[in-house]
């Protein structure tokens, strides 16, 4: 999920042609042309670990960040309550194998 705000002009409109720009990006698999300088460019890869994570997504300028394969091609997004989501999953798991 990706917040629609990004796309939004200074009156609250969608820009169609951002959001289409952004779509071509992903499309062709580019995480750096997806996400320009004016959106956040730092991004994550599916195996870091989530207290690596965690601080990364705090800190980022929009709330989340993008996770990305071994080939930087984007596989989705990850925010701050998700990574709180998988963390306490992660904790559920260890108590119950105790």
């Amino acid at each position: 999920m990706l917040p629609i705000a990004l796309f939004r002009d200074s009156e609250g409109n969608i820009d169609t042609v951002a959001l289409d720009q952004f779509v071509q990006a992903l499309k062709a698999g580019s995480v750096e042309d997806a996400f320009s300088a004016d959106v956040e460019t730092r991004a994550i890869r599916e195996q870091d670990k989530l207290l690596d994570v965690l601080p990364l997504v705090k800190e980022s300028k929009h709330g989340f960040l993008p996770v990305v394969d071994n080939d930087r091609r984007m596989i989705g997004v990850i925010d701050e309550e998700a990574v709180f989501a998988l963390i306490a999953e992660e904790v559920y798991v260890a108590q119950k194998t105790r």
